[in-house]
């Protein structure tokens, strides 16, 4: 677990970076792609507001 809401988030932050680009350039999975980078984005701003449970 993480330390804190902003350590949560950081990490969040890195692992998107890691995920967004495609170097393979799979048209047919870039929904899937932006659906999965959305909900990291959701998750880490959720995280960053203090919004964990």
């Amino acid at each position: 677990w993480f330390a804190s809401p902003a350590e949560a988030a950081a990490s969040m932050v890195r692992t998107r970076a890691a995920v967004e680009p495609d170097p393979a350039g799979v048209a047919e999975y870039a929904d899937i792609r932006a659906d999965y980078l959305a909900t990291f984005d959701a998750i880490a701003g959720a995280f960053t507001r203090g919004e964990q449970r």
